[in-house]
């Protein structure tokens, strides 16, 4: 067996409530001086938030809440992080979606840093994070990111400066995240379902990575499992606590599993398709996993000679098919379970109503310009700009 690390949070709090059941008497008990909550413009307004937010400042623990809304940019935590300095924070809780944690995180950070965030974003700044920060506690409202156990945060410039960047080290991972599904209960049907592909994404792409583990693996196939028993009810009734507690469950594993094993084409393109076109990560994700899932397939075959690389892969891949239809493999056939993936990605793409990159106004003339700034990262195989482009020419 292959050497590998695991990394991921000290402390997971999973449960229907836990919001206010668990994290709340755990702070008030922990008495910081002030507690900076960063949330999304939704998830700030939610009943459940506002009740943790009195109860804290009932409490004698000092409060100030910024709002989040999309993608961060440097400027924004900038912001956040100045005014959490005169508040006193010494605690950052972040309650939302993926973008909120990732600015949780970073103001988590910088408020043990000087300087601004732009200098320690990858590729942009100078500066490498020493993993100093204060305690963070991640609290998704949407299953989809995995951020809640990641330790990087993505970050972009501003209007002018057209990038996404990402800052990282071992102690970004939250220490504490807490998983509530009742958070996202009224989560809208489309961002449920964006935010689920970006889940499907992240585990399909871990669970075929160059650098998978046994651990990962086992990891990325229950949320295959899970996501086969949810993601459709999540989306067609957000009140289901069930099929919103498996999407949750599935996306933390799915943050676990990219931490560990990294990810694939798709991600590697939806980056730069992010920075440069502003297209919202998850509807990204959903549109090219099918292209890119095929393009993979289709060049393993021909090497796919029982024990060979080639080989493992398609298994790999077959048995997602399988998982992902909700069947324990009865008379497995790599070629069944890979067609059985690819008819599942697509349906989902079709009944989500994904639609294509070009309803996000990417040109089909684009994709040379995207490909060119897009990876394979660690997918099974590698594939040249020319076909990253024509890839991403079939998804508009």
């Amino acid at each position: 067996m292959d050497a590998f690390n695991l990394v991921l949070n000290r402390n997971l709090i999973f449960g229907e409530g836990s919001l206010n059941k668990e994290l709340l008497p755990l702070i008030l008990k922990e008495t910081p001086k002030a507690v900076a909550l960063v949330t999304g413009k939704s998830s700030g307004e939610l009943e459940q938030v506002r009740a943790f937010t009195a109860a804290l400042e009932a409490g004698g623990i000092r409060t100030g809440s910024w709002q989040v809304s999309g993608e961060p940019s440097y400027v924004t935590v900038d912001g956040i992080v100045e005014a959490a300095r005169k508040l006193g924070a010494d605690r950052v809780v972040a309650i939302g979606g993926g973008s909120v944690m990732d600015a949780g995180k970073a103001v988590s950070m910088m408020l043990a840093e000087e300087g601004s965030l732009k200098d320690f974003l990858e590729g942009v700044g100078t500066k490498s994070p020493s993993g100093a920060k204060v305690p963070f506690t991640a609290v998704p409202t949407t299953a989809g990111t995995g951020s809640e156990a990641t330790k990087n945060g993505v970050i972009s410039g501003t209007d002018d400066e057209l990038f996404k960047k990402s800052f990282r080290h071992d102690n970004f991972i939250p220490e504490l995240a807490v998983v509530d599904p009742e958070l996202a209960v009224s989560c809208p049907p489309g961002v449920t379902a964006a935010s689920g592909l970006d889940c499907v994404t992240q585990l399909l792409e871990a669970f075929t990575s160059t650098i998978a583990s046994p651990v990962t693996d086992s990891l990325a196939e229950s949320g295959l499992v899970l996501v086969a028993e949810s993601l459709e009810a999540a989306v067609t009734d957000g009140t289901d606590l069930d099929a919103r507690g498996g999407m949750a469950y599935a996306a933390w594993c799915s943050g676990v599993c990219l931490g560990n094993a990294d990810l694939g084409a798709v991600h590697g393109i939806a980056g730069p398709l992010g920075a440069r076109y502003r297209i919202p990560h998850g509807a990204a994700c959903g549109i090219l996993l099918p292209h890119v899932t095929e393009a993979v397939i289709r060049k393993l075959i021909p090497g796919a000679q029982p024990g060979s690389e080639n080989f493992r892969y398609l298994v790999k891949y077959a048995r997602a098919g399988y998982l992902l239809n909700g069947e324990m493999e009865s008379g497995f056939d790599i070629a069944e379970g890979c067609r059985k993936l690819m008819e599942k990605l697509k349906g989902w793409a079709s009944e989500f109503q994904l639609g294509s990159l070009k309803d996000y106004g990417l040109q089909p003339e684009d994709a040379d310009k995207v490909a060119a700034f897009s990876a394979c990262r660690k997918s099974p195989v590698e594939f040249t700009t020319e076909v990253l482009a024509a890839i991403i020419k079939a998804a508009c």
